[in-house]
């Protein structure tokens, strides 16, 4: 102990067993053990939460979303919107790709229609005269093959009736 003018006065010694000191020690170093692992238990279960919250029950809808889907196999419904950065970015993606696959199935079957057309105008033209809209040789050579095979199927037979006018040309000119 020192006097305020800093000459030594005297001295305190405290004596302490060590067994005593290692039970308070034991008693501190349990009480910390006790309280971190509370506030772990805490802090996991408030990260479990927390997951569940804001990962897997928006992407538990989006896939129930994408699993409600029509016969070819797009989305019936858009994603919803979720408040998370990255979550909320997915929704839009996956909503501008659904949209873009369906106009594009749109836009394929308004060219499949169109290509359909053109194929059942073309094949009217190969087999019909132009001038009169009758059928041409290409389209009888057509049907009487389908008849005869038709007739060897059925192991029957078929006839053929062939008209021949005197001066057609002249007539049809």
């Amino acid at each position: 102990i020192r006097a305020s003018s800093g000459t030594k006065v005297g001295t305190i010694s405290i004596f302490i067993s060590s067994q005593s000191m290692d039970e308070e020690l034991n008693e501190i170093i349990t009480a910390m053990l006790m309280d971190t692992l509370a506030v772990s238990l805490l802090l996991i279960l408030a990260l479990f939460w927390a997951i569940r919250l804001f990962i897997l029950k928006p992407l538990s809808d989006i896939g129930a979303v994408i699993g409600n889907s029509d016969d070819d196999g797009i989305p019936t419904e858009l994603i919803p919107e979720y408040d998370v950065r990255e979550i909320s970015a997915l929704s839009e993606t996956m909503n501008t790709m659904i949209q873009s696959i369906r106009n594009s199935k749109i836009a394929l079957l308004e060219q499949h229609n169109q290509l359909r057309a053109q194929k059942n105008a073309l094949q009217y033209q190969a087999t019909h005269d132009a001038l009169t809209g009758l059928a041409n040789r290409i389209l009888f050579s057509e049907r009487l093959e389908y008849a005869i095979s038709k007739a060897k199927q059925a192991h029957g037979q078929m006839a053929l009736l062939f008209i021949d006018l005197d001066h057609f040309k002249e007539i049809n000119d």
